[in-house]
């Protein structure tokens, strides 16, 4: 669900900074073959797993390991765009906007910064009610 959306989001865009457009094909196949084997291979595992381990289990242990890959990453990997980028939410014709813009240096600022951007929306009855329902 989420965490998969926020998984391939990121490797999408990390892929996308270490790549040329020459070499950007081959540098996503091993990535999208590596999600797709995970689709299909999966839920075979779970089920051994939760065969084995039992279903509590199995999701303690999928859980566990996503926080630790998540802190080896944030340990081992470094920022791959440096350069202040532009967003398409950001109008950059308003003063703010600039400097919002000049703030934001990194993928993780720009997130912050989208997500910040959902709590006037979601303080609206009729679009929160509909995100609900969507959810």
């Amino acid at each position: 669900g989420l965490g998969v959306a926020g998984l391939s989001t990121a490797a999408t865009m990390t892929v996308t900074d270490i790549s040329t457009p020459l070499n950007r094909a081959s540098t996503f196949a091993p990535m999208m073959s590596g999600f797709s084997a995970g689709t299909a291979l999966g839920p075979a595992l779970g089920g051994v797993l939760v065969d084995q381990l039992g279903i509590n289990p199995t999701f303690y242990l999928v859980g566990v390991s996503y926080i630790l890959l998540a802190a080896i990453n944030k340990a081992l990997l470094d920022e791959t765009q440096a350069k202040p980028m532009e967003f398409p939410w950001q109008n950059l014709s308003s003063s703010t906007s600039i400097a919002t813009a000049k703030k934001e240096k990194s993928i993780k600022d720009a997130f912050q910064s989208a997500l910040g951007q959902w709590v006037p929306l979601l303080s609206e009855a009729p679009v929160r009610n509909v995100c609900i329902m969507q959810a």
